[in-house]
């Protein structure tokens, strides 16, 4: 009975596979390696009780095309170097520093193999099994969806880390230890990461050696933190996402964060500037979203390249949907919105072209100054003049007049946020001690007792006596007895 369940509803599953489904491309891109993702699609169709996993098997193999390991030969040594350098490292983390390349290089063009080319059928229903065992064992997994599970859980891979070292590394949390504790005690998704993951999973330093394209000494940044956070939530059952934003709109940079979704942490966020100031922020995704596939030989934004991130930016500010009439010689498929930062303008939107060279941007935040441009081949052109979004919804053209100069003074390089004043608030009779002896039983003392919050502040210290000793302490800093 139980084989012609499983012989039903595979050939249900496989009949589904007609026309232009996503499962149907899937298993076609995969050439040889078609027969392991029937497998797994087999394996779960031998019961009834399975459907649900059979479900996630087809999410993970309908959104795998385009998921794939570098296989340049720069980047695999990259690999080697670091596994040879950070030996003591676990696996987990280590993951992280495979992820960093993409940061520094495009790796858009490199070689690659696509995931559904060389996954094998033993990775992903060991994969399934366990993350549904997971899922199953913590209290708060009743309170997770099953599509919120399939997307922020369920993934084999944090990003375009390599699949084989994952096939052969990766490692699950051991969730049966903490069976007892979970019947005893109403532990809730904040205690068990502070309590149990991030206190009990293999842990190491911030700083780390590398090799190009990253270079020699790395120093854990907002990317490692994100990568990481995400990384231990995914490993409990936390249901977890790196968000980003590509650009700052006022100041140089960007930013990586985390995001946990869960109907008991509202928005709650992890290493967020707590700004409402974006011009555009983005989600890390396992499941595929609509990209820019150009086909002219312009050049295209590595941002862009990817199916796997998602516009989210509503979620953290304003917006407003921009209409503009493109400024160009000729027409291109596709414009873009960038904003100024590390002294080029840089794209943080894209929208596609359409006939009387009008183009419409959607969900850009406020506030922001913006500068429409396209690509001519690899040339990055104006499309017209910068103009800023504002609060009622209208662009303000930012258009020069050299026969009415202003004068503009200049008090700080980028605007007063939230955090800088959280910053100078905790400066606040900061103590500044002075001593030649290393224990400082004689020392000298400055307090600053006030902090502006406008812009650069100058302190003086009154004393020009030479000192060998240096030590700030503040009052919120309780000194060891």
């Amino acid at each position: 009975m139980r084989s012609g369940i499983f012989f039903l509803s595979f050939l249900l599953v496989l009949a589904s596979c007609n026309g232009h489904s996503e499962l149907d491309k899937a298993l076609r891109l995969s050439g040889d390696n078609r027969i392991e993702l029937e497998k797994v699609i087999r394996h779960f169709s031998q019961d009834t009780s399975d459907s649900l996993k059979l479900k996630a098997a087809l999410f993970l193999i309908e959104n795998m095309p385009g998921h794939c390991s570098v296989i340049d030969s720069c980047i695999v040594d990259y690999y080697l170097q670091v596994d040879l350098k950070n030996k003591a490292i676990p696996f987990y983390l280590k993951n992280i520093l495979y992820n960093l390349p993409q940061y520094y290089v495009d790796l858009s063009d490199v070689k690659k193999v696509e995931d559904v080319k060389v996954i094998k059928s033993d990775f992903l229903i060991n994969h399934i099994e366990n993350m549904f065992h997971i899922w199953e064992k913590v209290p708060w997994g009743k309170d997770i969806s099953f599509e919120t599970f399939c997307e922020y859980i369920l993934p084999y891979r944090l990003d375009g880390e390599p699949l084989t070292k994952l096939m052969e590394h990766y490692y699950y949390f051991p969730i049966d230890s903490f069976s007892q504790q979970f019947e005893d005690y109403n532990i809730t998704v904040d205690e068990f990461l502070y309590n149990y993951i991030w206190r009990l999973l293999p842990q190491c330093g911030r700083e780390f050696e590398l090799t190009s394209p990253v270079g020699e000494h790395y120093v854990a940044d907002c990317i490692w933190d994100s990568y990481k956070v995400l990384s231990e939530s995914r490993l409990s059952c936390v249901p977890a996402a790196i968000d980003f934003t590509p650009c700052w709109p006022s100041r140089n940079g960007k930013h990586f964060w985390n995001i946990i979704e869960d109907p008991c942490l509202v928005k709650k966020t992890f290493s967020e500037n707590y700004i409402d100031h974006y011009a555009k922020v983005y989600r890390k995704t396992y499941s595929r979203n609509p990209f820019l596939e150009s086909s002219r030989e312009d050049s295209v934004p590595a941002l862009f390249k990817t199916p796997f991130i998602k516009d989210v930016t509503e979620l953290y500010c304003k917006t407003v949907d921009i209409d503009l009439m493109l400024q160009a010689d000729r027409k291109p498929e596709y414009a873009y919105l960038s904003v100024f930062n590390m002294g080029v303008w840089e794209p943080v939107a894209w929208s596609r072209v359409v006939d009387n060279d009008e183009v419409s941007f959607k969900k850009m935040g406020m506030k922001c100054v913006y500068l429409p441009v396209f690509y001519n081949g690899k040339e990055e052109v104006s499309g017209g003049y910068p103009f800023i979004a504002t609060t009622t919804k209208t662009i303000h053209k930012l258009i020069p007049d050299r026969q009415q100069p202003i004068k503009v003074r200049l008090t700080r390089k980028y605007p007063v946020n939230p955090m800088a004043y959280g910053l100078n608030n905790a400066l606040k009779n900061l103590r500044i001690e002075r001593s030649d002896f290393y224990d400082f039983r004689k020392t000298e003392a400055f307090r600053i007792g006030r902090i502006e919050n406008n812009f650069l502040q100058e302190i003086v210290l009154t004393s020009s006596k030479k000192y060998r000793y240096w030590k700030i302490t503040s009052d919120m800093i309780k000194e060891k007895p």
